[in-house]
């Protein structure tokens, strides 16, 4: 009876150390079944595994087991069972009278694999440990052996196993080597796992979603470590900075608002590098003439370099040649008739050379390409060549002495038919009657 005790004690101080280890695993498991015990008498007790030499009368056994990892748990067995005379046979002779046969036994056991979702009801283990047995005497034994549970739904499920004892003792008669054989129905009282993530619905944040136990059984879809309620992209691997969204090219710009995710650019230019688009040196953030070659002296924007005349005054051939050459650097905002931000250096050289003759006929002519109707060309030319009269007005020249006609598409200078030509056709002409 100490032995017993002592058995029971290490398996209930065991389980009470376990309870810290893993709570996710914390399942009780009873069982309750018939035991089968073969005792052949030899040392090795995978010798005579002969029915007719097995007890089968009052053959109960019941046991407890405390699972508190998805492959550990510790376990308590008692079993009785009766050999019956005369068709028993112990080490080697048949028995003259009934013998009880009397078993306590503690185990661990370690799981080959582990049930932890409705695919995978198989649990098969490996056991080993100790107990103490008794056909005559109390006898200790070394025990080592295996099963598996098949589960029939979350509480219930089929047991089998086989334990080799090895007694402690030599030249005892009768409690010797021998295999003990179980086959019963296990039931597991354990919390309630209702998506079988291992985390019990009660510890559960996300009880109903299959999750990890990292994060109290809440998802991380795409296993960048954040889980899914607080990831901003759930299905993307992203980064903890980011709030789970992914920065492919590391530019600080997240990919879904990066509008050049493989490329490493600036934020405030939404993730892209910025561009040079007439490659004259001046980034277009930078260039007031972004799309007309120019120098880095000048903000991008091309020179109009005039020869400085000999005479204080140009004569009107050559004023209307520098007028000419100016005018090519007006533009127009796409569409409109309002000057883009580079033009206004231009108009204000226009308007100096304008003034050293105050009493000049000026006229302004607008044109414009054959891209749509011929009535809006003809407006626009109109609008265009009013807008650069009304600057020279305010900035001093006489209105009396300006006139400015819009000529449409009318009176093309290349054609219509390439971009080339067309740009050309846009323009507006300054001349000196």
């Amino acid at each position: 009876m100490k032995k017993i005790i002592i058995l029971v004690f290490c398996f209930v101080s065991f389980a009470t150390m376990a309870q810290g280890e893993e709570n996710t695993y914390n399942k009780w498991l009873f069982k309750v079944g018939a035991n089968i015990v073969d005792n052949s008498g030899d040392t090795n007790p995978f010798n005579g595994l002969a029915l007719k030499k097995m007890g089968f009368s009052n053959n109960i056994a019941a046991g407890v087991d405390y699972r508190f990892n998805k492959h550990w748990s510790a376990g308590l067995f008692l079993s009785i069972n009766k050999f019956k005379a005369p068709d028993a046979e112990l080490d080697g002779e048949f028995i003259t009278m009934d013998l009880d046969y009397f078993a306590t036994d503690l185990s661990m056991k370690y799981y080959l694999r582990s049930a932890t979702n409705e695919l995978n009801r198989f649990n098969m283990y490996l056991s080993g440990g100790v107990g103490m047995f008794k056909i005559v005497d109390n006898t200790l034994s070394l025990n080592f052996g295996g099963g598996l549970v098949y589960w029939l739904n979350d509480s219930f499920g089929v047991t089998l196993e086989s334990v080799a004892k090895f007694t402690t003792e030599n030249d005892v008669q009768y409690d010797s080597n021998h295999f003990q054989h179980f086959v019963g129905i296990t039931f597991r009282l354990g919390k309630k796992d209702s998506d079988k993530d291992g985390v019990v619905d009660k510890e559960d944040a996300c009880p109903n979603t299959f999750g990890l136990v990292a994060f109290k059984g809440c998802p991380d879809a795409d296993n960048d470590g954040i889980k899914d309620s607080e990831d901003a992209c759930p299905n993307v691997a992203g980064l903890n900075a980011f709030n789970g969204c992914p920065d492919t090219d590391k530019d600080g710009v997240i990919d879904s608002l990066d509008n050049c995710k493989n490329t490493f650019g600036p934020k405030e230019n939404n993730g892209c590098p910025y561009k040079d688009t007439d490659k004259d040196g001046v980034l277009d953030k930078d260039d007031a003439c972004p799309t007309v070659k120019g120098i880095v002296g000048n903000k991008g924007c091309p020179k109009v370099e005039i020869k400085k005349e000999e005479t204080a005054r140009v004569n009107k051939e050559t004023l209307n040649k520098v007028l000419k050459d100016y005018a090519k650097s007006i533009y127009f905002n796409s569409g409109r008739h309002s000057f883009t931000e580079e033009t206004f250096v231009i108009l204000e050289e226009i308007t100096t050379k304008l003034k050293q003759f105050p009493n000049a006929k000026i006229l302004i002519e607008g044109h414009t390409d054959s891209v749509g109707g011929s009535r809006l060309n003809l407006k626009l030319s109109q609008e265009r060549a009013d807008e650069v009269k009304q600057y020279f007005v305010v900035n001093g020249i006489l209105e009396i002495n300006i006139e400015a006609i819009g000529y449409g598409e009318s009176l093309p200078i290349a054609t219509n038919k390439s971009k080339e030509g067309r740009e050309l056709n846009r323009r507006v002409v300054i001349k000196v009657k």
